[in-house]
């Protein structure tokens, strides 16, 4: 079973972006939002700012308890079999974190440099789910007293165009 939604996995990054950014995580508004992969990983600042890293620290004195974090939550990937996840966190700076996971699905081409999806790919002739279902079977089901199908005809054919 994979780790990749146990807070242990993800506690560790959580540590470290409080740690380094310590004026904006509790700040109205405030969050990080970011997309760990398995060759990439970026996070996007509240104010705007950006910050990616492809594959390894730039200087590892500095970066590795974040290069060590991050490898942690690619470890959760490697084990469920996952590409890459995007994530947003909001926490206090002395107080709790909430972390949300966003799965887009395989529809869905991931954003380089960030957490949000970048292209929809859609299907020639695709219609959504609820479209290509027939309603559920209803043996029970009978005709109201008050239904009039020549009325309902009427009123289709004069709202539709000719």
């Amino acid at each position: 079973m994979s780790t990749l939604h146990e807070f242990t996995t993800w506690e560790p990054l959580l540590h470290v972006l409080r740690s380094t950014h310590t004026a904006t995580p509790g700040a109205p508004g405030g969050h990080i939002a970011g997309r760990i992969a398995t060759d990439a990983y970026s996070m996007s600042m509240p104010w705007g700012g950006t910050f990616t890293m492809h594959g390894h620290a730039s200087d590892a004195a500095d970066k590795e308890p974040e290069f060590d974090a991050v490898q942690r939550v690619r470890g959760s990937l490697a084990e469920a079999g996952v590409d890459g996840v995007s994530f947003v966190t909001r926490m206090s700076p002395d107080g709790p974190a909430a972390l949300h996971l966003l799965h887009f699905g395989p529809a869905v081409e991931a954003e380089v440099g960030g957490p949000l999806p970048g292209a929809l790919a859609l299907v020639e002739g695709a219609v959504p789910e609820p479209w290509r279902r027939l309603p559920d079977p209803m043996p029970a089901a009978e005709l109201s007293p008050a239904a009039d199908p020549a009325a309902l005809e009427s009123f289709l054919l004069e709202g539709s165009p000719a």
